[in-house]
């Protein structure tokens, strides 16, 4: 039990602000100031807690060189990996983590890039991917450059420079 902080009676005590101070006092002390309410535990209140569902993405096919597409369409439309992810909304980091093809980009986040890149991305169910003419061909051109035989001696300056001489003019 508890004692009323004015009088001193012990029992019930209620909290009051009896000139800017907040007492606990007995029943009769209590008419002295105004009753403060109690802050009750946030259950008590008759709150629900919210809880928020996690939010699904759904999965979609995409083409297999999905990341080299899009760095060839950031290429071609001149676009920096900032620029890009500002005109999308997304997250940079996310952006090139998609472009070095770590990650796969949700469903919007394909269409977005798509039709800012103007490429394709997303493969549609039930057709086989076949890579774009300038894709086949831009690989069959790196194939050949990769194939080239090389000199088996180093390149030297007087391969390059063209000495002249005193008899040739």
């Amino acid at each position: 039990m508890t004692e009323c902080e004015i009088c001193g009676r012990p029992g019930r005590v209620y909290k009051v602000k009896i000139e800017g101070t907040v007492l606990s006092v007995c029943r009769f002390c209590s008419s002295l100031g105004e009753p403060v309410e109690e802050p009750r535990p946030r259950e008590a209140r008759g709150r629900a807690r919210r809880t928020y569902a996690p939010v699904q993405y759904e999965e979609v096919e995409l083409v297999p060189d999905y990341a080299e597409q899009i760095r060839e369409g950031m290429k071609k439309r001149k676009y920096e990996a900032k620029m890009l992810a500002k005109l999308l909304m997304i997250k940079r980091s996310y952006l090139e983590r998609v472009m070095a093809g770590k990650t796969k980009p949700d469903k919007q986040t394909a269409k977005k890039l798509q039709y800012a890149l103007r490429i394709h991305i997303i493969n549609e169910p039930g057709k086989p991917y076949e890579k774009s003419r300038k894709t086949q061909a831009a690989a069959a051109e790196k194939e050949k450059q990769q194939k080239k035989p090389r000199k088996a001696e180093p390149l030297t300056i007087g391969d390059v420079v063209q000495i002249k001489t005193k008899n040739n003019k």
